[in-house]
């Protein structure tokens, strides 16, 4: 089953034209892997596999890999971090070591938590509700403009309800912000793996369900929830990483996020900044500086590549 799965590594063969007789055979191929797996395998079986795989894939590998580098050339990553040394882990010695242990071991059991989470929801929708699984589980494959726009729609009410939970629950004066704050806030440097680092219940309330929640009310095609699930993840390994030498407008959602550490909790209290700029609880740059940063770059980036232009023109 994980070597059909991975054959999904296809999707991207969903956004190329259908003009070609390469790309018809590769989607027909694509087309009948994807209906082989969901006969031969229960729907549930596939759906929650494959959110692990995705996981795995697009937050763990890159995780592990940005944890190597900050072990194996600490010099070089201290450079590169938003707050120097600090950026580097709590401690010394074997009980820096050890606390990373804890922080990833915590991140992989609360991953497993959220992906039963999802798995009893399913559950209780097909098995003792008697209704339709919460995410669509179909052979027929969903257009480019359905993906495209089912992760837009999904990343909106993502930040959305996962501002609101994390400002008014998790950073009250209540059980679950005093135990979101001894955990996840007992770092005031974010790496990759703080991401998934907190307490269960705080965890459940605040990053399982702002990511799943979307998908059941907009009912995702179970391709669009893989394709949402991967955004998601590329997203919280970049903007928990704590590197200054993110590009683009992650790279604002990252000072963001670590600013949010730094500060304990004062503002930025979802990613993308977008209801901390209007509600004015934003820490740092806002997401309209962000933006603006952006547009000069790019303009910068077209007026070299005109000069370049202009001097092969003049030789």
């Amino acid at each position: 089953m994980f070597d059909t799965l991975l054959s999904m590594s296809a999707l991207p063969l969903l956004f190329t034209s259908y003009n070609s007789w390469g790309t018809s055979l590769n989607l027909l191929f694509f087309y009948i892997t994807w209906s082989t797996l969901l006969l031969s395998h229960p729907p549930i079986k596939v759906e929650l596999i494959g959110t692990a795989l995705i996981r795995v894939l697009f937050y763990w590998l890159p995780t592990v890999l940005f944890l190597f580098f900050d072990v194996a050339i600490p010099s070089l990553s201290r450079s590169i971090k938003l707050q120097g040394v600090r950026g580097l882990g709590q401690g010394r010695g074997g009980a820096k070591a050890l606390h990373r242990l804890k922080v990833v071991a915590w991140s992989l059991v609360n991953m497993i938590l959220g992906i039963a989470v999802q798995g009893a929801i399913e559950y209780l929708f097909t098995e003792i509700l008697g209704r339709k699984s919460a995410l669509r589980i179909a052979r027929v494959l969903p257009m480019p403009g359905e993906l495209l726009w089912g992760v837009l729609r999904g990343v909106l009410l993502r930040e959305v309800s996962q501002y609101y939970i994390h400002r008014f629950l998790l950073h009250d004066d209540g059980y679950l912000a005093r135990a979101h704050k001894s955990w996840q806030h007992s770092i005031s440097a974010p790496w990759s793996a703080v991401a998934h680092y907190d307490h269960p219940v705080a965890y459940v309330l605040g990053r399982v369900l702002p990511c799943y929640l979307p998908a059941v009310i907009f009912r995702f095609h179970l391709l669009t929830w893989f394709l949402f699930v991967a955004v998601v993840s590329v997203e919280e390994v970049t903007t928990f990483s704590g590197y200054s030498a993110v590009y683009s407008m992650l790279g604002g959602a990252t000072r963001r996020t670590d600013l949010h550490f730094e500060t304990d909790g004062e503002g930025n209290f979802a990613p993308w900044g977008l209801l901390d700029w209007i509600h004015g609880t934003t820490v740092g740059n806002d997401i309209k500086d962000d933006v603006e940063e952006e547009l000069e770059l790019q303009e910068e980036r077209r007026e070299r590549r005109r000069s370049r232009l202009r001097g092969k023109k003049r030789d």
